[in-house]
């Protein structure tokens, strides 16, 4: 089952969260960087650079055009930093409570964003 992200500055598009993961993906395999905000911050400066994708372009000026996605983007990168982590065993108390926070935060932008889109859709219909 696909899951969405509905953009609210674009009259409520929905945007696959697949595509919001890849668009993350894409961002951890350009370099090694130590902060999230370093990763976005090389997204940001390839896309608007370099990028040939017209796949990747969309995804990215989907995504930037609210700030929630950006949240959940960044959420993304985050929890895929900790899996790699995980994995080298590198695993601290910091960034288990990191990946705690990026899964609690990952969730309630996802379930927030899915509750207000319902909202604004059901008042619509009533008004017709």
């Amino acid at each position: 089952m696909k899951e969405y992200f509905y953009l609210k500055d674009n009259n409520y598009k929905k945007i696959n969260i697949s595509d919001i993961n890849a668009l993350a993906f894409f961002a951890l395999s350009m370099d090694k960087k130590s902060t999230v905000g370093a990763y976005v911050k090389s997204l940001k400066s390839f896309i608007e650079k370099d990028a040939k994708s017209k796949y990747l372009t969309k995804v990215y000026s989907d995504v930037f055009s609210d700030k929630k996605a950006i949240l959940l983007l960044k959420d993304i990168i985050t929890l895929a930093l900790f899996e790699k982590e995980l994995n080298q065993g590198n695993v601290t108390q910091e960034n288990i409570s990191t990946y705690h926070n990026a899964i609690s935060e990952y969730n309630t932008i996802l379930a927030s964003n899915e509750k207000s889109y319902y909202r604004n859709v059901k008042k619509v219909k009533q008004k017709l």
